[in-house]
C-alpha cells in the first residue's frame, strides 16, 4: 500500500506541473513550434520563429500539436502527452524488472524511475526527451523479454518502440537501445538471434515506423535544397536525420560547442539521478566488483549498456543535462535491487538521511526567497516539528519510504510555489496577458519587435509569432502593439507616432539561477525589462 501512495504522490505533482506556464526557452520554443503546425494547418514542417528547423525529429511536436488541436492552445495540454508517456515509461520499467526480479523489487525500480528529480523536471520542462526516455523503457523492456524469452512478439514491439525513439531524438534513441541490448547479446552469448528471419521482420517494423518522419524531413528539405540551414544550403532531411545528426554533435560542428568536459555526464549524474545517487552510485559500484560472476546471470543490459552509453556520449562536444534522462530507465532497473541492502548499511542510511537534509534546507531556502513570513512558518512547522524529527528517528528499512516522500513533498512545493513564482520574472507570460486585456475593443493588429531576439512565451500565450521591425518601419505601420527591451520614453522619443505604455515587466533568464537573484534584496539589482506598447493609429 505505500508503494501505491508514493505514485500517487508523484502522480499528484505532475498533476500539479500541468499548471505552470512555461519556461522559455526550450519548452516555451517547442510549444510555439508545435503550436504552429495548428495554426497554419501544416504538421510535416517544422519551423524555429522563422527559420526552418533541421534537429529534433518530429514525434514529440506531433503529439503536442495533436494534443492541443483536441484540448485548445494550453500549456497543459502541451505537456499532456509528455506526462502521459512518462508514466508509460514506468510502466515498462516495472515490467521489464520483473523480468529478472521479485514484484516488490520491480515496483521500487517503478517508484525510483518516476520520482527521479530529472524525470518530474521533464514532466514540467517539457522537451523532446520525455517521449523519448518512455520509447526507450519500452524498447528495453520488450527486448529483454525476447533475449529471455524468444517470443517473436516482444520483438516486433521492441522495434516499433525503437523507432518511436529515433522519431523524438534521431541517432540518440538508437544509442539508448542499441547499446544495452548488445551488451546483452554479449554476456548471453544470443548472437544467432540476429541472424533469424524474425530479425529481417524486425528491420522491416522499425523502417516502418520511422517513415513518417522520413517523409517530413523529405518534404521540407530535400524538395527545398534551395533553404539555407545554419549557412549551407543543398540540405537533405533524411540524410542529415539517418547519418549527419548525432555527428554534428558529437564533433560540434553543426550546434557548437558548450562543453569539452568528459565528464560533464558523471558529476551532472549526481544530481540528475536525485533523490536516488547514492544508492544508484552503490550498485554500481557492486557490479563493477561482480563482473566476472555478472557473465553467468541472465541480466546484464542495465550495468555494460548504461556504462557504455555514458562514456560514449561524453565524447559529444555539445552537451546538455536532460541527455541524461533516456539512461535513466536503466539506472532504475540497476538500482531497485540494492534497496534493501543499502537499508542495512549504517553509514549508507546516515548518507542518505543527510542527503534528505540538506533537500529539505534548500527547498526552505526557496520558501524564504520567494515567499513571505506565513509562508516560511509553515514550512518551519512541517519540517523543523513534523519532517527532520520523523527522518532521524525513523529504522533503517524505512529510508527508502522517506525518500519518497519527502522528494514527493518538495515537487509539489516547487510546482505549486516556486515555478509559479520564478516565472513572475518571465516578462513574455505576463506581457502577454495585458496584451489580451488590452486588445479588448481595439482594431486587430500586429505585435512587433525591434531585433532578432526569441519571444516564445509571449509568441505561445498570444498565439501569434511577433513581427520583426526595424525601427524606421515604426513610421510606416498604421497601428500595432510593440514588444520592447529598452524604455520606450527613451526608444521613442524622436518618434511621431502616439504611442501608450501598456505594461512594463520585471524580466531574467530564468533557467540561469544566481544567489543575486535568489536573494530578495539583491533580486533587483539582476532584473531588466520588457515593455509592451500600444501605437495608435494615425488620426
Amino acid at each position: 500500500m505505500t508503494d501505491r501512495i508514493l505514485l500517487l504522490l508523484m502522480a499528484v505533482a505532475m498533476a500539479f506541473g500541468l499548471s505552470v506556464p512555461l519556461m522559455e526557452n526550450d519548452a516555451a520554443q517547442f510549444a510555439v513550434m508545435a503550436q504552429r503546425m495548428i495554426l497554419e494547418n501544416d504538421f510535416w514542417s517544422l519551423y524555429k520563429g522563422t527559420e526552418p528547423y533541421l534537429d529534433k525529429p518530429h514525434l514529440h511536436f506531433w503529439l503536442s500539436a495533436w494534443s492541443m488541436k483536441l484540448f485548445g492552445l494550453h500549456h497543459w495540454a502541451y505537456r499532456l502527452p509528455a506526462v502521459i508517456s512518462l508514466w508509460l515509461g514506468g510502466y515498462s520499467v516495472y515490467r521489464w524488472s520483473l523480468l529478472s526480479q521479485p514484484k516488490h523489487v520491480a515496483r521500487w525500480a517503478a517508484i525510483i524511475f518516476l520520482s527521479t528529480y530529472s524525470i518530474v523536471l521533464a514532466s514540467m520542462d517539457v522537451r523532446t526527451d520525455a517521449v523519448l526516455t518512455a520509447a526507450v523503457a519500452w524498447a528495453l523492456w520488450q527486448f529483454a523479454d525476447y533475449l529471455t524469452n524468444e517470443r517473436w512478439n516482444n520483438l516486433f514491439w521492441g522495434a516499433l518502440a525503437t523507432a518511436l525513439a529515433f522519431s523524438a531524438k534521431g541517432q540518440l534513441g538508437l544509442v539508448l537501445v542499441g547499446l544495452p541490448v548488445l551488451a546483452q547479446l554479449w554476456h548471453s552469448k544470443k548472437w544467432p538471434l540476429l541472424f533469424r528471419w524474425p530479425a529481417v521482420i524486425a528491420l522491416g517494423v522499425f523502417a516502418l515506423g520511422i517513415s513518417p518522419v522520413l517523409y517530413a524531413y523529405y518534404l521540407q528539405f530535400d524538395l527545398h535544397p534551395e533553404l539555407v540551414i545554419r549557412g549551407v544550403d543543398q540540405r537533405s532531411g533524411v540524410f542529415f536525420i539517418l547519418w549527419e545528426q548525432s555527428f554534428e554533435r558529437m564533433s560540434g560542428t553543426g550546434m557548437g560547442t558548450n562543453s569539452p568536459d568528459y565528464l560533464f555526464f558523471f558529476h551532472t549524474f549526481l544530481w540528475v539521478f536525485m533523490p536516488w545517487t547514492l544508492a544508484g552510485c552503490y550498485a554500481w559500484a557492486s557490479r563493477w566488483k561482480q563482473i566476472k560472476s555478472a557473465r553467468k546471470q541472465p541480466e546484464s543490459m542495465t550495468y555494460i549498456g548504461v556504462t557504455a552509453i555514458m562514456v560514449l556520449i561524453s565524447f559529444a562536444q555539445f552537451k546538455l543535462p536532460h541527455y541524461l534522462n533516456g539512461t535513466l530507465p536503466l539506472w532504475a532497473v540497476l538500482t531497485a535491487p540494492y534497496l534493501s541492502v543499502l537499508a542495512q548499511k549504517r553509514n549508507w542510511v546516515i548518507a542518505q538521511k543527510t542527503l534528505l537534509t540538506l533537500a529539505l534546507v534548500f527547498s526552505g531556502v526557496l520558501v524564504w526567497a520567494f515567499g513571505n513570513g506565513s509562508h516560511l512558518g509553515v514550512w518551519v512547522a512541517l519540517v523543523g516539528v513534523v519532517a527532520l524529527p520523523k527522518l532521524w528517528r525513523s529504522p533503517s528499512g524505512m529510508i527508502w519510504r522517506y525518500t519518497g516522500v519527502i522528494f514527493g513533498g518538495i515537487y509539489l512545493l516547487m510546482h505549486v510555489f516556486f515555478y509559479p513564482k520564478l516565472l513572475e520574472y518571465q516578462s513574455g507570460i505576463s506581457l502577454a496577458k495585458a496584451w489580451h486585456k488590452d486588445r479588448v475593443g481595439k482594431i486587430d493588429a500586429p505585435i512587433y519587435k525591434l531585433d532578432d531576439q526569441y519571444t516564445w512565451s509571449m509568441d505561445f500565450y498570444t498565439h501569434q509569432p511577433l513581427q520583426k521591425m526595424d525601427k524606421q518601419e515604426l513610421e510606416s505601420i498604421s497601428a500595432g502593439w510593440l514588444y520592447l527591451d529598452d524604455d520606450p520614453s527613451v526608444l521613442l522619443k524622436d518618434s511621431t507616432r502616439s504611442w501608450t505604455l501598456i505594461k512594463k515587466s520585471p524580466h531574467y533568464r530564468i533557467t540561469r539561477l544566481n544567489w543575486s537573484f535568489i536573494h530578495p534584496k539583491t533580486r533587483d539589482l539582476q532584473l531588466s525589462h520588457r515593455y509592451l506598447v500600444w501605437v495608435s493609429p494615425d488620426p
